[in-house]
């Protein structure tokens, strides 16, 4: 091995050939490794041997490259120093005459440029020191020039480059612990946002994640769906929305991944769209109105009407009352769903159907109407809510109502606790009503202790607009109707 090393340095044009192979096998060595990692690899055990190999590779190359240059980048006594010592070493056990060290360079043809006696490198240059210090920063620019031009390559790999091997695996439970470590990674860790805003996801990672979506695998696929959900995907839009489509079975995980996805009011997100699109297909409201009305509320389609349908489908009647509990239980969350999503639409042409869900059976269902009617801020709203809080009374608490996700996934909150009558209250204090200074004397007594506070703090605020006149518009509003 020592032969074929001095054989490759010997002379300037086999010296100028090493560095240029060498420094061709570094780039070659390290796009193969990327793709190998990015596109092939399936275990973690041969992800961390090939990422070890790739930096010995570089280690090697370069320190080819290096020797090779020595002579022009340091001095020449840096080759010959290491030539005289491998020869020495070849010829330990030689059994011919001892011969002096540049008897045995000029034998085996080393040919190295001649350096002025008053060059002053000679005398300022640390041959060694220089030479550690080219080979760090050699090898380190290798990394970091692979890393920052091949999509910041190290850190994808600390982030995805085990779990990745694992979505490749040919066993499906080790799939799913791959798609469940991306899970548990988050989105903090796994998306990464441009100069511009954009949130963006490694391509190979958003590549393994669109092949899960289609995966044999009835678990991978509902698990895919999700995460897909969870990065924003928008590549995996058409994917989950012909699996809403299509697959009965996985329907609701497919909805909800698809109300999952970010809201962008000027330039709608694809999932608006698609869910906008499979709010119009009777099979998808008839089998899963409550998945259905949780993403058409997170992703603010206008589809009223078809909340509505759904509203009412699940309004208890007789014959249901007689069933067991957990259809009420289920109809109940239906109920809750839609009421929630109506607000989200922030569409005062739904106060009606609102008004509606004021009377409704359940205190919960109640809740999320006034809450609904809070966020639609309507003059409007004020009769509804009035007669609604002359029914109620301030023992009825509203329950904290959890919208249905995956298991291990952070649950999304539609209704805080809190009293009914204070839910109705912070209502009424979006409407400016002018008629409320008189209801407030009126209903003053006997309410919620909550809710009596914001009643009096609301009618000082609303006392005071009266008195500057900014009421007045309302006032004709009122005496027209």
């Amino acid at each position: 091995m020592n032969k074929l090393l001095i054989g490759i340095f010997l002379t300037p044009k086999k010296r100028m050939l090493t560095a240029i192979f060498s420094l061709s096998s570094i780039i070659i060595a390290s796009l193969s490794v990327i793709y190998y990692l990015d596109h092939l690899c399936d275990h973690p055990a041969l992800a961390l041997f090939a990422l070890l190999f790739w930096v010995s590779l570089i280690v090697g190359f370069w320190w080819l490259s290096l020797m090779s240059l020595s002579p022009q980048l340091i001095l020449p006594s840096v080759l010959s120093s290491w030539m005289e010592e491998n020869a020495l070493e070849s010829s330990i056990f030689s059994t011919e005459p001892v011969k002096s060290t540049s008897e045995r360079l000029s034998e085996l043809g080393l040919e190295l440029p001649e350096l002025d006696p008053y060059d002053p490198r000679q005398f300022r240059v640390n041959a060694e020191s220089r030479f550690r210090l080219l080979f760090i920063l050699g090898v380190m620019s290798c990394l970091l020039l692979t890393h920052f031009t091949q999509d910041h390559f190290l850190t994808r790999f600390q982030r995805v480059g085990l779990t990745l091997t694992y979505l490749r695996s040919d066993d499906s439970l080790t799939r799913l612990k791959g798609l469940n470590l991306l899970i548990d990674a988050g989105r903090y860790r796994l998306v990464t946002e441009s100069s511009s805003g954009e949130e963006r996801v490694a391509e190979s990672l958003e590549r393994e994640l669109l092949i899960a979506i289609t995966d044999p695998h009835e678990g991978v696929r509902a698990r895919a769906a999700f995460v897909g959900g969870l990065l924003h995907l928008k590549s995996a839009v058409p994917l989950l929305e012909e699996m809403a489509s299509t697959d009965e079975v996985l329907r609701e995980v497919a909805l909800l991944a698809l109300g999952a996805m970010p809201v962008t009011p000027i330039n709608p997100h694809p999932a608006h769209q698609a869910l906008k699109h499979l709010s119009g297909i009777e099979s998808i409201l008839s089998t899963q109105p409550l998945a259905l009305s949780i993403a058409l509320g997170r992703q603010r389609v206008a589809a009223g009407e078809q909340l509505k349908l759904i509203y009412q489908a699940a309004l208890p009647t007789s014959s249901i009352k007689s069933q067991n509990s957990a259809m009420t239980s289920d109809r109940l969350a239906i109920r809750q769903a839609s009421m929630w999503a109506l607000g989200e639409l922030r569409d005062p042409s739904y106060l009606s159907a609102l008004d509606d869900a004021l009377r409704d059976p359940d205190i919960s269902v109640r809740c999320l109407s006034a809450l609904s009617f809070e966020k639609m801020v309507q003059f409007e709203s004020s009769p509804f809510l009035r007669r609604a809080f002359e029914r109620s009374n301030k023992d009825e608490q509203c329950p904290q109502v959890v919208a249905p996700t995956q298991e291990g996934v952070k649950a999304l909150v539609l209704m805080d606790k809190k009293s009914y009558q204070l839910a109705l209250m912070r209502a009424l204090a979006t409407t400016d009503d002018p008629y409320l200074l008189k209801w407030f004397v009126v209903n003053q007594d006997d309410i919620d202790p909550m809710a009596s506070r914001l009643l009096y703090k609301y009618y000082k605020a609303l006392e005071k607009k009266e008195k500057s006149g900014m009421l007045d518009a309302l006032k004709r509003r009122q005496q027209k109707h």
